[in-house]
C-alpha cells in the first residue's frame, strides 16, 4: 500500500508539466535526507520533491484488509542561490500549492483524496528553499484479503411443524 501511495504521487508530480509541456519539477525520489549534503555535492535538479512516507498504523477491517491514514512529507525544495532570495519564498509556496492542488483533485487504486495537512519552513535560505508539507490520505490495503470460492449447494428443503 505505502509503496502504490508512493507511486501515485511520484506519476502526479512528474506529470505537472508547463504549458511548452515541460517538467514543472525537475527532480522526484525518494527522501534519503538530501538536503544534508553539501550543495557542491548536491546530486538533483531544482525544483525537487522528495517523498517521505514515515510509516503508518493499521487498523483491521473484515476479511484480512487493512485500513491506514499514513502521513506522506513532500520536500519541497527551490533554489535561493544567485540572487533569487527575493522571489524564492514566493516561487516555492506556489509550488507547494500547485503540487497541493493536483494531489487533491487525483485518487489512486488504494488512496482517496490525499490531503495537505501542515507546512513548515526550514528557515535556511543559503542555497535552497525547503518546505516540508504534510498530506494525509485513507488508503486500504488488501495485501492479506481472503479469497473466497463459490460452493454450489443443492436444493435444501426445511419441513415446519404445524
Amino acid at each position: 500500500m505505502l509503496t502504490a501511495i508512493y507511486n501515485h504521487i511520484k506519476t502526479v508530480l512528474t506529470g505537472i508539466k508547463t504549458e511548452e509541456d515541460k517538467a514543472v519539477i525537475k527532480t522526484v525520489d525518494i527522501w534519503n535526507n538530501q538536503t544534508a549534503l553539501p550543495p557542491e555535492e548536491q546530486a538533483f535538479r531544482l525544483p525537487a520533491v522528495f517523498i517521505e512516507i514515515p510509516g503508518a498504523e493499521y487498523g483491521q477491517l473484515l476479511n484480512g484488509r487493512q485500513m491506514a491514514e499514513p502521513e506522506i512529507i513532500l520536500h519541497v525544495i527551490t533554489d535561493s542561490r544567485k540572487g533569487k532570495l527575493e522571489t524564492a519564498m514566493e516561487i516555492n509556496r506556489r509550488l507547494c500549492n500547485l503540487i497541493n492542488s493536483k494531489l487533491y483533485a487525483t485518487k489512486s487504486t488504494v488512496s482517496g483524496s490525499i490531503i495537505r495537512t501542515r507546512s513548515e519552513n526550514d528557515g535556511n535560505f543559503d542555497e535552497w528553499i525547503e518546505n516540508r508539507e504534510t498530506y494525509r490520505c485513507c488508503a486500504f490495503d488488501i495485501s492479506a484479503q481472503k479469497v473466497w470460492s463459490n460452493a454450489e449447494i443443492e436444493e435444501i428443503r426445511i419441513a415446519t411443524i404445524g
